[in-house]
């Protein structure tokens, strides 16, 4: 029997009629799943992906991860603020830019909950980077604070340019690939009560392009990293000037501070003060590099550096105060170039090879100095130059004129080289001078009780002693006691092999800081 047209038309409507009903019935169950992926997703803190311009406002909270898949760039006039406990993660490759405002602030009273920027990596075995935070041209008028957070893993973790007003505090800055901090051709950035450690490079410091870079305040830090823990250079015409690292613990990297220059004179003083600089150099480098002019070095301790300070050409008007050099392999060395350098009111103690080698003469004072060789110690001051030089006014811990000629090479011993002139000298050692470390403390055991003894120092400001023993970290001990002004010590509950310490300490009553101030000697 044959079958219309008009029959299949009526059957396909009907079959349409129900295939649409399906997709409606479907699409409504798929809305709905989609819904409630959504809200569980914000009810129990999944992963939330950003990127692109970020146009207006926004607040991350810890409820979240925040993945960055694409480069988050924060548009002028725009506050990303991230709130304590968040995590974010970012992909290979990918970075926040900063164009306007980030206030990441890890603390609310006195919990801590640190923010933490990690690379977003899938298995421990992943080591690609991300490209970290980037400043770019964000102005003084914008609040910008990283504070209580970690950053790893990034290329460089903060890279700051043409920019002002950051403020990067108690942040923990580790294992990134080249730098910790970049900073170029930035005012007033300060960075304070930071770690920032195993990176290539801690800081980077530069002005370049006839541009200037100044007020950069790097205070309270611990450095410990591969190459420089703290690295300046002033390209040619560039301006790099008043900026203060102060009050750090900068230790165990090729180069301490690294102050280089491209070229052209600075316009104003950079100051390293209070630091505590040790164990750098690795049996090459310095604990500071001085090519610039005009720097302020003062009332530091340089301990266990290959070189304590190395002037190189340019570094001219620098001054060197009341620093103390404890154990360097060689102290303060002057090339060919430095010229207009002082040298005064420092403590030179049983550095291994030289006090100072002196490579200038042109304006180079060396005064006022308290220098304390080993015994048999000789040749500790050379003057490399053909110039004759004049270095009165210090005190040798002798004050006979033969022991202190056994102590200084010149043209005595090369007919090539320069004289040096080392009367009058000072009979008694300088008490404006930091406070020397006792020589050749010694322990043994007597009783089974560990039991020290040293020489007495001879400043006359000299009020007594104290014992350190115990973890020994950050240049710190756990334990201290007072030994009065007696030269022996005995230290019970403690073993022959720990570590233990003996400083000097002198009339002061200043307690904060004593050491670095100078009122209390580095640890013996």
């Amino acid at each position: 029997m044959a079958v219309s047209q008009t029959y299949w038309q009526a059957k396909w409507y009907t079959i349409s009629y129900r295939l649409a009903s399906i997709r409606k019935r479907l699409f409504k169950v798929l809305s709905m799943l989609i819904f409630l992926i959504a809200f569980t997703d914000i009810a129990n803190g999944e992963d939330i992906f950003v990127g692109g311009n970020l146009e207006q406002d926004e607040v991350w909270t810890s409820e979240h991860t925040y993945i960055v898949t694409q480069d988050l760039k924060v548009q002028r006039h725009v506050t990303l603020t991230i709130e304590p406990g968040v995590q974010v993660k970012i992909n290979q490759g990918r970075g926040i830019f900063i164009y306007g405002s980030l206030v990441a602030d890890g603390q609310i009273g006195d919990d801590i909950d640190s923010i933490r920027f990690v690379a977003n990596h899938q298995s421990r075995w992943q080591n690609w980077k991300w490209k970290g935070l980037i400043y770019i041209g964000v102005k003084e008028t914008q609040q910008n604070i990283l504070s209580y957070v970690s950053i790893s893993n990034a290329e460089t973790a903060i890279d700051i340019y043409v920019s002002e007003n950051i403020t990067i505090q108690h942040a923990h800055i580790y294992q990134n690939q080249m730098l910790g901090i970049a900073i170029s051709n930035s005012h007033t950035v300060v960075i304070e009560n930071c770690r920032i450690q195993d990176n290539y490079d801690g800081i980077e410091i530069i002005s370049e392009s006839s541009d200037t870079t100044s007020n950069i305040q790097i205070t309270h830090c611990n450095l410990k990293n591969d190459n420089h823990n703290i690295y300046l250079y002033k390209k040619a015409n560039s301006i790099l000037t008043s900026n203060t690292i102060s009050d750090n613990h900068i230790e165990g990297a090729n180069n301490g501070i690294w102050m280089d220059n491209g070229g052209g004179i600075s316009t104003g003083i950079n100051s390293i003060e209070r630091n505590i600089i040790i164990n750098n150099g690795n049996g090459a480098g310095y604990g500071l590099l001085i090519s610039l002019d005009s720097v302020l070095i003062k009332n530091n301790i340089f301990w266990k550096n290959h070189i304590g300070i190395s002037y190189e050409q340019n570094a001219t008007a620098t001054s060197v105060l009341n620093n103390s050099f404890y154990e360097n392999y060689r102290s303060v060395v002057l090339s060919d170039g430095s010229v207009q350098n002082s040298l005064t009111n420092n403590t030179f103690t049983i550095n291994e090879l030289t006090f100072s080698e002196i490579g200038e003469t042109d304006g180079t004072f060396f005064n006022h100095n308290n220098l304390f060789p080993f015994e048999s110690q000789e040749n500790i001051l050379s003057n490399t130059t053909a110039d004759d030089i004049s270095i009165g006014w210090n005190y040798w811990n002798t004050i006979n004129g033969s022991d202190i000629r056994l102590l200084i090479w010149d043209q005595l011993d090369d007919p090539a080289l320069g004289l040096v002139t080392f009367y009058p000298i000072l009979t008694e050692a300088d008490t404006t001078n930091p406070i020397s470390p006792p020589l050749l403390v010694k322990k043994q055991l007597v009783n089974e009780l560990v039991s020290l003894s040293w020489p007495g120092n001879p400043e006359e400001d000299l009020s007594g002693y104290r014992v350190f023993y115990g973890d020994f970290e950050d240049y710190r001990f756990t334990n201290q006691l007072e030994a009065g002004t007696d030269t022996t010590y005995i230290l019970p509950g403690v073993s022959i092999h720990d570590s233990i310490a003996v400083t000097a300490i002198d009339v002061s009553s200043q307690e904060t800081g004593r050491q670095v101030l100078g009122h209390e000697s580095p640890f013996a």
